[in-house]
């Protein structure tokens, strides 16, 4: 009956067993990236002002990687597009690491500080706050960064405070 009963509910368990392993727990310890987050970031850049031909060349280099970030670096603010004929060049990816490439006359360097600091990339020294941003540079000298916000999903505070009032609650990420 439990068992027909939590499946209207639309929660599935494995078998019985589990519905009586239930009753034991003491602790509700939870993975935040695509659990408690949805798969919107905010992302807000934090540097100096870009033209748009600048912007345009950062978006066109990230949107060449299938790095997550780097999909939503191309993908900020809605849609774009660059002139006609315009391609980027001389793109490589270091998995991990970050992107290369050159469009409208910029090279561009999108990644971690240490990706850029191997690059040579002058102006570093502004990124130490933002330690787990997304650095960019423009013609090798350091323009800003860029951070994600994960969006909590629809009803989870509500949720959290509810187990809290029966038992503690814990987080683990590898995020910041």
């Amino acid at each position: 009956s439990a068992m027909g009963r939590l499946g209207q509910l639309g929660i599935y368990l494995k078998n019985m067993g589990v519905l009586l392993e239930l009753g034991k727990i003491d602790r509700v310890i939870f993975d935040k990236t695509g659990t408690l987050t949805s798969a919107q970031h905010q992302l807000a850049f934090h540097g100096r002002p870009l033209s748009d031909r600048e912007w345009v060349a950062v978006r066109s280099i990230a949107a060449q990687s299938t790095h997550p970030i780097s999909r939503a670096i191309a993908s900020e603010n809605g849609e774009w597009r660059a002139e006609s004929g315009q391609v980027a060049s001389g793109v490589r990816e270091e998995a991990g690491r970050g992107i290369t490439g050159n469009f409208f006359g910029h090279a561009i360097a999108i990644g971690s500080a240490s990706f850029l600091q191997s690059l040579r990339t002058e102006n570093l020294d502004l990124l130490e706050s933002q330690e787990h941003a997304t650095a960019v540079g423009i013609d090798g000298d350091y323009a800003g960064a860029f951070t994600l916000q994960p969006t909590l999903r629809t009803g989870i505070s509500e949720m959290i405070s509810k187990i809290k009032e029966r038992m503690p609650v814990s987080l683990i990420s590898g995020d910041s």
